[in-house]
């Protein structure tokens, strides 16, 4: 390319230039004049950093943030994000309301308290110093928000149509920490309550080119509720687990959507302490299964289940042992062996 050409091309470049920083300053002024944010410590310096690190960004046409330019930052910053990854981060930083990211919500997302994994990243950059890297770090702890699980609750409401109490939801979470003493188990439950699985309906949303219909059944809409248990192709899995827990507990016990999801059974529930042990580890097994065969059109087999918790039933005998009460681990394990040896896995 000529001189004269590259000479002039590099001047558009800091008119252009010149021009995005006066828009960001003027947004920056208007921070500044926001009663809001009167309280702000070094509001004008931070303001000013800010604006920097924004104009680090290859930005769009619109002097937007978009998924190919923070995509590009995070790596160019050591910290790689899938294109799922960095629209989730884009959609924490807009509130869900936009694909790009404006330098408005840029610093509301900088000055806010919550700390979306963007602010992190941002904030942590070029913090070399170890000291001012933990007094970040503890400064960060302390105004961390947590987040409500009200939305959370609402979705199930809108997900199983049904209303969900207080009382009810504070339940369910107390039960993420009581379906097992197993910490793998804790973990699934978890993710099963704060809808951390990617269901279709979900993949969707960000990517419209995949179907939202279920791998399995072909025909319905695969939300977490539908792939966990409304699935036709899971009928004959989850009907034949009540069937044994049926003749286990010798009450009738119907497959039931909430109970399933939540692991709680109703007030006033005719089952003892060892039985809603045994109902525990059943429920929170079967889902593990489920969650193993989540994509393609595989299900799994009542076989599974059952060889599935005679290996939990294993590792309760142990610990039982240890704590010299192998009484109660005859009392809650025992008739399911019972069972099995009358009935044999293979007539089930």
């Amino acid at each position: 390319m000529p001189s004269g050409q590259q000479a002039q091309g590099g001047k558009m470049f800091g008119i252009l230039r010149a021009q995005q920083e006066e828009r960001l300053a003027g947004v920056n002024k208007e921070f500044l004049e926001d009663q809001k944010y009167k309280d702000e410590e070094n509001l004008a310096e931070n303001l000013e950093s800010f604006k920097k690190k924004y104009m680090e960004f290859d930005l769009n046409d619109q002097g937007d943030i978009d998924l190919m330019s923070l995509k590009q930052m995070l790596e160019k910053l050591g910290v790689p994000k899938t294109h799922l990854e960095v629209k989730k981060m884009i959609a924490e930083a807009t509130g869900g309301s936009s694909e790009t990211i404006s330098y408005r919500n840029f610093v509301i997302m900088m000055l806010g308290k919550c700390s979306t994994v963007l602010r992190l990243i941002m904030m942590f950059e070029g913090k070399s110093d170890s000291q001012k890297l933990i007094s970040y770090l503890y400064n960060s702890i302390l105004n961390i928000d947590l987040p409500s699980t009200e939305v959370l609750r609402e979705e199930w409401e809108r997900e199983l149509m049904i209303k969900i109490t207080k009382v009810k939801w504070e339940k369910y979470l107390i039960y993420i920490h009581k379906c097992s003493i197993n910490v793998r188990h804790n973990l699934i439950q978890f993710k099963i309550v704060h809808r951390l699985y990617y269901s279709k309906t979900r993949l969707n949303k960000f990517y419209p080119n995949i179907s939202a219909t279920c791998d399995k059944c072909q025909a319905q809409k695969a939300t977490i509720t539908h792939s966990l248990v409304s699935c036709i192709k899971l009928y004959r899995f989850w009907n034949y687990i009540f069937e044994i827990l049926t003749k286990l507990f010798k009450t009738r016990m119907e497959p039931n959507t909430e109970m399933i999801i939540f692991g709680v059974m109703e007030d006033g529930n005719k089952l003892n302490a060892s039985q809603n042990l045994f109902l525990n580890y059943g429920l929170i097994i079967a889902k593990k299964l489920i969650l193993k065969f989540w994509k393609g059109t595989s299900i799994p087999t009542l076989k599974m289940w059952i060889a599935s918790m005679l290996d939990t039933a294993h590792l309760e005998e142990m610990r039982f042992l240890l704590m010299d009460k192998s009484d109660q681990f005859i009392t809650s394990w025992s008739p399911f062996v019972v069972f099995l040896e009358s009935y044999g896995a293979t007539q089930l």
